[in-house]
């Protein structure tokens, strides 16, 4: 694992770069082009969703190097379409593990189901990996496949462990970008988006934490979003701002300055966090132990409100302190 953190760096500067700079019809396609040498790829597909039961369209899906129409054209055979949701159901049943689809179906299964026979051997798509992740604060899911042509060229272990490490990260960025759409104002707030009736359509964590903590937010709703959509008031220490968007309800939280509240060292950690290094790597560089290293990120995580380095590299990516 030390070995994938440190090989990827680059790619995780360059994720959250695009999140930051791209605009949301683009970012997955940006994405992707960084993912193909990553993972040594050549086509595949990112679906994020909250209704998990409908067939996949468009509208909630993106294909990499597939025509027009791919989602649409397995709805024609009905054997085809139940066979996808047979996979889809395993793959549910464990978020964040990725699958081969040698995992679920044998080969010889695989490659005599009508789904391949169909569908998958039209477009080449030989082999393929499947990782879905599910948002636990809004049940969206970001389902996401690599696929490769050479079907001499099977996925390795170590390909599945690099999908499973990389798609936090996925999920993650397109969260920021997500939210970067509106412009925001304050380095410091945290960002959330609500429907007029206050549902929870994205948010990050951070805030969902904070709303949490001071009865804002219970099971993917808040009542304050519908009480009035566009205020600004004080809630037990949070400085709260709403403001309705054409039918979303953008909300503001701010707390403190967190990063003013760091300290030196933990800021020095922060650098090389940001940079991509492994906990091992860190340790190394400013000659502390990986305990300690452990431990101050520990305090970290909990002063910025977030619960993995991912979140954290994403809220530290967008302070000038550490550019």
């Amino acid at each position: 694992m030390d070995d994938i953190l440190s090989i990827s760096a680059d790619l995780i500067k360059d994720i959250y770069k695009q999140a930051y700079q791209t605009p949301t019809n683009e970012f997955k396609e940006k994405v992707f082009q960084s993912l193909k040498s990553f993972l040594d790829i050549d086509a595949g597909t990112w679906i994020t969703r909250g209704n998990t039961d409908a067939h996949f369209y468009e509208s909630d899906s993106y294909a990499c190097a597939l025509p027009d129409g791919f989602f649409q054209e397995p709805m024609h055979s009905e054997e085809v379409s139940e066979q996808i949701q047979k996979i889809f159901a395993v793959v549910s049943e464990s978020p964040g593990r990725t699958f081969d689809i040698l995992d679920v179906l044998p080969e010889g299964e695989w490659f005599g189901s009508a789904l391949y026979q169909l569908y998958c051997k039209k477009y080449q798509l030989n082999h393929s990996l499947m990782t879905l992740q599910l948002e636990p604060h809004n049940q969206v899911i970001n389902l996401v496949t690599y696929a490769r042509h050479d079907i001499d060229r099977c996925f390795t272990y170590q390909d599945k462990q690099r999908s499973e490490w990389i798609q936090p990260c996925l999920v993650e960025g397109l969260k920021i970008n997500l939210l970067n759409q509106f412009q925001h104002k304050n380095q410091d707030a945290f960002y959330g988006v609500f429907d007029t009736f206050g549902n929870l359509i994205e948010a990050e964590d951070a805030l969902i934490t904070l709303f949490q903590q001071t009865g804002l937010f219970n099971d993917g709703y808040s009542m304050l979003i519908q009480d009035n959509p566009n205020r600004v008031f004080e809630h037990q220490g949070l400085m709260i701002e709403t403001n309705s968007h054409h039918g979303l309800v953008l909300v503001e939280v701010m707390k403190s300055a967190l990063v003013n509240a760091l300290s030196s060292r933990q800021l020095d950690i922060c650098h090389h966090l940001v940079s991509g290094k492994t906990n091992k790597e860190i340790a190394k560089s400013l000659k502390l132990s990986p305990d300690t290293i452990n431990n101050h990120l520990k305090r970290i995580f909990s002063t910025l409100n977030v619960s993995t380095r991912y979140q954290a590299v994403g809220y530290l990516m967008r302070q000038e302190i550490l550019r």
